[in-house]
């Protein structure tokens, strides 16, 4: 929480916006719980952006150029992004907690040819759905 004024908002460098964001995100999810000064920004850049489509937020544009304006804190990119997390915090804490449960897990084709494999994915994918009845 910041005690924020609109002049305050619109003064923040970059690095501070890039911060702010993360703020938001960290309050979503424990796993945006990183201080971006020990983090390499080209790794907040990647953390943030493979987050923000299970928070429903769609970019427009070639990824590299999101990418880019999200890593130097680019006011076009970041303003949009937290406009879209603070108008539906309630329900995108919600839906952050349960895609750590629903998020499918990539398995290779060829992994399914072990029977056993295959037994341990059907079981995964029936537990998520007891998951999502529950």
């Amino acid at each position: 929480e910041e005690d924020l004024t609109l002049v305050t908002f619109h003064q923040k460098s970059p690095q501070e916006l890039l911060e702010t964001l993360n703020n938001v995100l960290k309050h979503l999810s424990k796993d945006h719980d990183v201080d971006l000064r020990d983090e390499p920004i080209e790794n907040t850049a990647y953390r943030m952006l493979g987050f923000l489509p299970i928070l429903l937020y769609n970019y427009e544009g070639e990824v590299d150029t999101f990418k880019d304006g999200l890593a130097n804190g680019d006011k076009d990119i970041i303003y949009p992004i937290l406009r879209h997390l603070l108008s539906k915090l309630p329900e995108l804490r919600k839906r952050a907690y349960l895609s750590r449960f629903l998020t499918a897990i990539e398995v290779p084709e060829e992994m399914f040819a072990d029977p056993e494999i295959m037994e341990k994915y059907q079981q995964y994918k029936d537990l998520q759905e007891n998951f999502k009845e529950t």
